[in-house]
């Protein structure tokens, strides 16, 4: 414990509120005494949401002559924010473009 002049213990730890998903702080530490201040602390690289990982174990369950049914694996990490959809793009033809981009804000959406 770190007391001060009066005896009393001096906090340790912070709450930063208010941040701005998706953007990077910076912060550092400082102490003072009635000479001034200390030098500051080695930066803190604070991520506020950072991009979810790969989507991996992507499967083709089963198909008919019309349709595709499939599957992948959840993400190893949501990046310390919720998933909001998936996108599945879809390259018609092999052509190495995608020529259509299905959004899946719910897991029950049927594919079209």
């Amino acid at each position: 414990m770190v007391y001060d002049t009066t005896g009393k213990a001096l906090v340790t730890e912070t709450t930063l509120s208010g941040l701005k998903v998706g953007a990077i702080y910076y912060a550092t530490v400082t102490a003072s005494n009635e000479i001034g201040e200390s030098l500051s602390s080695t930066p803190l690289t604070i991520h506020v949401g950072i991009l979810p990982s790969k989507i991996t174990g992507v499967r083709l369950e089963s198909s008919t002559t019309t349709s595709i049914f499939m599957r992948w694996d959840f993400p190893a990490s949501n990046g310390g924010l919720a998933l909001i959809k998936y996108t599945v793009y879809l390259d018609v033809g092999q052509t190495g473009a995608t020529t259509k981009t299905i959004n899946i804000a719910n897991t029950l959406q049927n594919w079209h």
